[in-house]
């Protein structure tokens, strides 16, 4: 593996961002840094241990994730904001990838990029939309969440 850009964060933001961050770490030799946020211990399954997977609000929700409540994905970074804060390092630059539709990154969202913000952090931000099959509930959140 090439060295690790410290300057450069790859972060991903709720379970279908941890699996798309996660892919790109395991088929990619670019030396970044990458971390996940999730509500969902089971999400963790899913990372190499290149990526540092940060479990937020287990307090709150158990390690069982939101249940598509987005209230409870802001709630979880508010409580474990340190977390947050932990995982950036010296990072100057930020990619982060949100996947919207499950509850989790669509509430967490908002209150990651605040911090980035606050640090002095340049964002790049991705967003996933739901896939079609998953249903038409999960689209109709993703959209309405895409639009703040």
């Amino acid at each position: 593996m090439s060295t690790i850009n410290e300057d450069l964060l790859l972060i991903g933001v709720g379970g279908g961002a941890a699996r798309f961050v996660s892919e790109t770490v395991r088929k990619t030799d670019v030396g970044i840094r990458a971390v996940v946020f999730d509500g969902d211990i089971a999400t963790q399954e899913c990372c190499p241990a290149e990526v540092d997977f940060r479990l937020l609000g287990e307090g709150r929700l158990e390690g069982r994730g939101t249940g598509g409540e987005s209230i409870k994905g802001r709630s979880a970074v508010q409580d474990d904001a340190e977390l947050v804060k932990g995982a950036l390092g010296n990072a100057r630059l930020a990619v982060v990838v949100i996947s919207l539709g499950g509850g989790f990154g669509s509430g967490a969202a908002p209150e990651i990029l605040n911090i980035l913000r606050e640090h002095g952090i340049t964002i790049f931000c991705v967003t996933t939309l739901p896939f079609e099959f998953e249903g038409s509930s999960r689209m109709q959140m993703a959209r309405k969440h895409l639009a703040l």
